[in-house]
């Protein structure tokens, strides 16, 4: 808990904070700096994870929102065709892997620049529930990978009353 005192200087009120407790004793743990680089280091290798500037390195972009009682996951992968492309679910987890590769030409190019992907990638999902994998539906237009995804629970709303 944070506190804060008044004080008057010269007449003028000054607010001072105290830090909380447990915030001045970190300040003194010397091992403080190892849990704080072993927290790191987890996040970064922690497969549901990934830093935002590294998502395309490693997978398509995609967006997971819900809407009448179902999550949609759209992924970014232009380029791929319908046959490129593998979707799995797995409990609360969806897998979206893919392999594209241009065809080669007998020709050499000399490249100034190289940016087209070629390859495999897999990006796998964490989803807020588990989802039932027999109602799973995916479809692949103009470069984006939609798929509809039920929960294998119903969702449920409920408006709580605020007493006070």
């Amino acid at each position: 808990m944070v506190t804060q005192t008044t004080e008057k200087t010269n007449g003028v009120p000054v607010v001072q904070k105290e830090l909380p407790a447990n915030r001045l004793l970190r300040r003194f743990d010397p091992l403080w700096g190892f849990e704080m680089m072993r927290e790191m280091m987890e996040s970064l290798l922690d497969p549901m994870m990934t830093l935002p500037e590294w998502r395309n390195a490693f997978g398509p972009a995609v967006n997971l929102y819900e809407t009448d009682g179902v999550y949609m996951l759209e992924c970014a992968v232009p380029g791929y065709a319908k046959d490129d492309i593998t979707v799995e679910a797995r409990g609360d987890h969806v897998v979206v892997s893919g392999s594209y590769s241009h065809e080669k030409s007998e020709e050499k190019k000399h490249f100034q620049r190289k940016e087209i992907r070629q390859g495999s990638f897999t990006r796998t999902i964490a989803l807020p529930q588990e989802i039932d994998p027999d109602r799973v539906s995916a479809k692949l237009e103009n470069g984006l990978l939609k798929i509809e995804l039920q929960p294998a629970k119903a969702m449920k709303t409920k408006t709580i009353a605020v007493a006070g």
